[in-house]
């Protein structure tokens, strides 16, 4: 994330952050953009080598567009425990069901809890982000193709902006995905989950 980012966040309570710079990306960037790959990718800079200590079993991880409405974290360790899968997250489709919960054809690259076992461990590595940057606009249509063994978590549970008419008061996360930039930044401060101060 970026330093102005970083020196806010930290001071949250709740909130370990650490910083990993990427010279030059203190703006937002849109989907698809050169530059949207690159912070893309290293989120996976961060997971390889915790993945490679053998001992870290799972990674969660939440964008920043994402607010945690409850906390979501034993709900899905325990998930992963029950199941096989080699990743468990939330459906990005539009529609208020996932068309296929136990091989979900499109994973949200926002909020997922992600095994580590070889297959996870060849998706981080950096011959990971050649394809990435070559043949997609980001890394969930990367990794929506490799995985094979992929559930949805529950839609009501782990919403996102389509389907808003699912929230309740058992949901853990409300994620403001589909929505861009500028446009994305006003809605998340009309609902007072921005938590930056411009």
């Amino acid at each position: 994330m970026d330093k102005k980012s970083f020196d806010i966040l930290k001071n949250i309570k709740i909130i370990v952050a650490h910083y990993l710079p990427i010279p030059g990306f203190e703006d937002l960037y849109v989907w698809g953009q050169p530059q949207y790959k690159i912070i893309c990718y290293y989120r996976y800079k961060v997971i390889y080598p915790l993945f490679k200590l053998k001992k870290v079993k799972y990674i969660i991880h939440f964008d920043t567009d994402i607010a945690l409405l409850k906390d979501p974290v034993n709900f899905m360790i325990d998930y992963m425990n029950k199941n096989t899968c080699d990743m468990a997250g939330q459906c990005d489709e539009k529609s208020l069901k996932c068309s296929n919960n136990l091989y979900c054809p499109n994973i949200c690259g926002g909020c997922f809890i992600l095994r580590n076992n070889e297959t996870t461990l060849k998706l981080c590595t950096e011959s990971s982000y050649i394809d990435l940057i070559s043949k997609y606009h980001s890394d969930q249509g990367y990794f929506n193709d490799i995985l094979r063994k992929k559930h949805s978590l529950p839609e009501n549970l782990f919403v996102h902006t389509p389907k808003e008419s699912l929230l309740n008061e058992n949901t853990f996360i409300y994620h403001f995905n589909w929505l861009v930039g500028d446009i994305k930044k006003s809605i998340m401060k009309d609902k007072k989950y921005w938590l930056l101060d411009s």
